[in-house]
């Protein structure tokens, strides 16, 4: 770990502008969600008819909706409803799948055919039709919208720590650990997960962004967060039908999902040529 931690500081010494940036961009998102009551500057879920559908100006900087809500504030809100999700899901996700991929390229045979045959039935599904029918079937909420993509994402990592995990079944250090008399959990433990780290890393970085759009989709078709709770997708929900006459409905919300994904991909972007080899080496090569 203090090797990967020293390469990380290398890498940012060579200024990596994407990783830069993404790490500001990311640390900045995440603070806003932890301390997401001192950004606010009125109640997100505060109803005032009065001030409906007002443009952006000093006291509402992005503008109020249909219900006179502040839209800057349930963006802000809303930061920790998506967030939140996206973090739940890649670690549950990763946390399963990179045991199970394990497992299966360690011990192989029957019980690697098994598992990797079950993978296959969940890649067949298109991944947001499988979360959709999940979704509805489980009744729409934050919690079965968690359960749904876990569902459909340990299989990325599962296939991840297969390929790997076979790689270096018949590494030495491996072969040396056996003739050790080193048991099967040890070598799991102490040799094949701190070799998947790296993948795995790369990959949870790259998913939360596609799993804030995930969220944003579902939850503009109402099998997220329910109302009155600021999820981004509902907000956008909310707008379609202002956006001639409130067009900050839609734009402000928008671009706070594109904005957080964009920053966790070039954070995975950053970390694909810090810790994969061949990565580096083709960098290095140019």
């Amino acid at each position: 770990m203090i090797r990967y931690i020293k390469k990380f500081f290398d890498y940012l010494n060579r200024k990596n502008i994407m990783l830069i940036c993404g790490l500001f961009f990311s640390l900045l998102f995440i603070l806003i969600a932890i301390f997401a009551e001192h950004f606010e500057l009125h109640n997100p879920t505060e109803m005032n008819l009065a001030n409906a559908l007002t443009a952006p100006c000093k006291t509402y900087p992005f503008g109020t909706d249909q219900l006179g809500r502040d839209i800057f504030s349930r963006i802000i809100e809303g930061s920790r409803i998506s967030l939140g999700t996206a973090f739940a899901v890649v670690i549950i996700a990763a946390a399963i799948g990179t045991a199970i991929g394990a497992v299966s390229g360690y011990f192989g045979g029957a019980m690697d055919m098994i598992l990797m045959r079950i993978v296959d039935i969940f890649l067949a599904f298109p991944t947001i039709i499988f979360v959709l029918a999940l979704s509805t079937f489980m009744r729409g909420n934050q919690a079965n919208l968690i359960i749904a993509l876990c569902c459909v994402q340990w299989v990325r990592y599962a296939r991840i720590a297969r390929g790997e995990a076979v790689i270096l079944h018949n590494a030495e250090f491996v072969e040396a650990a056996k003739g050790l008399g080193a048991g099967n959990l040890t070598i799991l433990f102490k040799y094949f997960i701190p070799n998947l780290a790296p993948k795995i890393l790369i990959t949870m970085s790259m998913d939360i962004g596609g799993i804030i759009l995930y969220c944003a989709s579902l939850s503009f078709l109402g099998l997220g967060a329910q109302p009155p709770s600021p999820a981004w997708g509902t907000m956008i929900s909310d707008g379609k039908g202002y956006l001639r006459s409130a067009w900050w409905m839609t734009v402000y919300p928008g671009l706070a999902v594109s904005l957080t994904a964009l920053s966790f991909n070039m954070i995975g972007d950053g970390l694909r040529d810090l810790l994969d080899p061949r990565m580096r080496e083709s960098v290095s090569t140019e």
